[in-house]
């Protein structure tokens, strides 16, 4: 090879460099196969809404929720080989923060049984006589055995508003096995713990704010 086509080889490889960085960054078109899709899934309460029986409170009822994880406060579904490591889905979030929508689905709930005299987001600028303060503990798919199990914590304080005192207080655990080892079946899984919770934690405040 001359000196000049040495030197021209050796421009074709560098100008191309940049090119082949960019194919590989792009990943499996390089390679021979197609992105995998990104999924998003809608935390549900699954229970039919329905009217309770037992006379009508006639205060007025806040909920608040805080998350004691910052990994719940995003739209990440979470999960975990190892304990105390957790990680996100690479290709599948939440439709909404679960934080977020856990405090939406309680406040439906409470409000559908229909026996405070109004139920409603602290945010809401409503007068309030309590407030139900729920903190989000724990909230993933423990992958640690196949297909795993989701594992949901919920932490709630009934507060006397005016009084600035704690009425009750109460932890929320529940854990539901995953028919399926992936997100779909986990997001699935998870919608059943939280309904489930929520079947507990209702009757609960109803009981607290009415003692």
């Amino acid at each position: 090879m001359t000196a000049i086509s040495a030197r021209k080889a050796r421009r074709a490889v560098v100008t191309g460099l940049p090119a082949l960085a960019a194919m590989l960054a792009g990943g499996c078109a390089v390679l021979g196969g197609n992105p995998e899709p990104r999924q998003w899934h809608r935390l549900e309460d699954l229970a039919a809404l329905a009217r309770a029986p037992g006379p009508a409170i006639p205060r007025v009822l806040l909920v608040e929720m805080v998350s004691t994880a910052s990994l719940h406060d995003g739209a990440a579904l979470v999960y975990s080989r190892d304990p105390g490591l957790l990680a996100h889905y690479r290709f599948a979030d939440w439709a909404e923060p679960p934080a977020r929508r856990i405090a939406h689905l309680v406040e439906r709930r409470l409000d559908g049984r229909g026996r405070f005299r109004a139920v409603g987001q602290s945010t809401a600028g409503l007068g309030g006589d309590l407030l139900l303060r729920v903190g989000l503990d724990e909230f993933f798919h423990d992958a640690s055995t196949e297909p795993g199990v989701a594992r949901l914590a919920l932490d709630a304080d009934l507060i006397d508003w005016r009084a600035r005192t704690r009425v009750a207080r109460r932890r929320f655990v529940r854990t539901e096995a995953l028919a399926f080892a992936n997100a779909a079946g986990a997001a699935a899984a998870l919608s059943r713990a939280l309904s489930a919770a929520l079947d507990e934690l209702a009757p609960w405040v109803e009981a607290a704010a009415a003692g």
